[in-house]
């Protein structure tokens, strides 16, 4: 006998009530019209309930020819049963009779299906894009007018990384020579690309490559802006991405870890990295240092500080601004702002130009005069000096802020481990907890021997003086270039805790050093062409695409190392956690 039926027969021995009742037929039918509606018995939960829902009680009673009470207990025997069944085959010969006792009813599996998802309740504000499962698509359902091929989206992402390339030209460039067709579009679906689609469509495939790699499944709004649908799951990723989040935060090669023999003859193993900013930067709140994100590309302030929008920007001034205008009825206040808005106008800076280059205007065709005459237009930076000596005192910011920069952590070799934005300012404290965040306490084992820093005299004083201990077992050393170029001879403190040839494990048996301490300078030349691709992005955008971008380089540098016999590899969590040594070193 099937172990199937030996489970039903079990179950309808311990439900004597169900043994008396139920014929075999009927339960066959049950578990086949529950499938039918399945999404109408679990919800928006997904979770099987432990009571049916009154209108699917009320849809198989007649169906099944059953009591109510007899319908609960039926549940209740076998609705892991039902649950287990939904991958298996629907048998049609039960179409028909569905279609009219549904009706009757009015059950419906209330879902739209697509090619990628299929949604639940559709009309429903709350309703959510369900996709299939955690594989990528083949063809992704990018917009509702627009599927574009997986392959496709990596190319997107590969002109990005490798030439920088915006959106905007990525688009233009596949239109003018990959997209060429002589076939009319007759469909309302999209033919041509935008900066805009080849945005979404970057996204939704990086997204959906995430999920996969977590074995999760993607869920999406249904309703809503399409720049907006994908920002539960960006902020998801970019949590997950701090600090240790990097696919090859844990890596290892030889040219970022080297074997060093002491003094007593062991071998000990010494790992390196570069920390240095880079100026890549996002919106922000103009409040300084704040943190929170703005609520559009627009907005000067952060839903927090808003208030701040109706007051004078003048440095020290709380005044109310008056109508059409950012400063409040001072006149020195008013004459910087208009002074502001002139010295942005191309007439006057042009006019400006010219006169300071005493080269004389040309006159006009027709004119009495063939020679050219000198300029009788007053000067601009007379007027400028004259109109603004009121206001010459005034400071204030009549513009939007951005962040201070991007920091990040290179080792040796060129792969980067860790990201964060600076707001403020680059201080050392953010240094040490961006540092901390990286190297967390829990892996003791993945700290670097060395950090190389260009202001590490500076961390080095700061660790000091506010008796943090967490970096006394790291060399601080500045990187070779800054402390030839950027540091003085005089400066005892750092020529005892920062010259790097003060570390004599750094010097190899042939003199030169064993590491590339301007790892983090050569990376910084990639990572800084972003500017301009990412500048007008919000910053959830900006977090995930940065993000992306690392990721897709580090796959790059890890390759080409392996390529060099490098032999890069990943730290086992044993080491990581300083229970176990290096595999290099057993």
């Amino acid at each position: 006998m099937p172990a199937l039926a030996i489970d039903v027969l079990n179950r309808l021995v311990a439900h004597p009530k169900l043994a008396q009742t139920l014929q075999l037929q009927q339960i066959q039918r049950l578990l086949e019209f529950t499938r039918r509606i399945w999404p109408e018995i679990v919800g928006q939960t997904g979770v099987v309930p432990v009571v049916l829902p009154p209108q699917v009680v009320a849809f198989l009673s007649p169906v099944l020819r059953l009591p109510h009470d007899i319908i609960a207990l039926s549940w209740l025997a076998f609705s892991d049963i039902a649950a287990a069944f939904q991958q298996d085959p629907i048998e049609p010969s039960l179409d028909d009779e569905f279609r009219l006792h549904a009706n009757d009813h009015q059950i419906d599996c209330h879902t739209q299906y697509y090619p990628n998802y299929f949604v639940q309740q559709a009309s429903n504000p709350a309703a959510m894009r369900e996709y299939y499962n955690s594989a990528v698509p083949q063809f992704i359902h990018v917009t509702e007018s627009s599927f574009v091929e997986r392959q496709l989206c990596e190319y997107f992402e590969m002109q990005m990384a490798v030439t920088h390339s915006s959106a905007e030209g990525i688009a233009r460039v596949y239109n003018l020579a990959l997209g060429l067709s002589s076939i009319p579009n007759a469909s309302r679906l999209m033919h041509q690309l935008d900066g805009e689609l080849v945005l979404d469509a970057f996204f939704h495939n990086a997204v959906l490559r995430d999920k996969a790699a977590q074995h999760q499944v993607l869920s999406v709004p249904h309703h809503g802006d399409q720049r907006r649908r994908l920002d539960a799951a960006l902020q998801e990723r970019n949590t997950r991405m701090m600090g240790t989040g990097q696919e090859f935060w844990a890596h290892a090669c030889n040219r970022c870890m080297k074997l060093y023999q002491g003094e007593d003859g062991n071998w000990y193993q010494i790992t390196a990295g570069v920390h240095d900013g880079v100026t890549v930067r996002h919106l922000a709140c103009s409040v300084h240092n704040c943190t929170e994100p703005l609520p559009s590309q627009k907005a000067r302030f952060c839903s927090t500080h808003a208030h701040l929008k109706d007051v004078c920007y003048i440095r020290d001034c709380n005044s109310l601004t008056q109508p059409g205008f950012r400063t409040c009825t001072l006149e020195s206040h008013c004459a910087h702002e208009l002074g502001t808005i002139e010295r942005h106008a191309a007439m006057f800076q042009l006019h400006n130009r010219l006169q300071k280059s005493g080269i004389p205007h040309v006159p006009k065709a027709g004119s009495s005069s063939a020679s050219t005459t000198k300029s009788t237009v007053p000067s601009p930076a007379v007027a400028e000096k004259s109109s603004a000596s009121a206001s010459s005192m005034v400071k204030g910011k009549n513009s939007r802020s951005w962040t201070h920069n991007e920091q990040l952590f290179v080792r040796c070799c060129g792969v980067i481990i860790s990201r964060v934005t600076f707001f403020g300012s680059e201080g050392v404290s953010g240094v040490a907890a961006f540092l901390k965040a990286t190297f967390p306490p829990a892996y003791p084992g993945a700290i670097p021997s060395y950090i190389f820093y260009d202001n590490n005299c500076t961390f080095k004083k700061f660790l000091l003086s506010s008796g943090d201990h967490y970096f006394d077992n790291v060399g601080l050393p500045v990187d070779v270039w800054h402390f030839k170029c950027k540091h003085t001879e005089r400066d005892v403190f750092c020529q005892f805790h920062c010259n790097p040839a003060r570390f004599q494990e750094l010097i190899g048996e042939d003199g030169n050093w064993i590491f590339n301490s301007s790892a983090a300078e050569q990376s910084n030349a990639w990572f800084g062409k972003f500017q301009s691709v990412v500048q007008e992005m919000n910053v959830l955008r900006y977090n995930f695409f940065l993000d992306e971008m690392i990721a897709i380089h580090n796959r790059w540098v890890v390759s080409e190392l392996a390529r060099t016999g490098q032999q890069p590899h990943i730290l086992p969590a044993n080491v990581l956690r300083g229970t176990h040594k290096s595999p290099l070193l057993s």
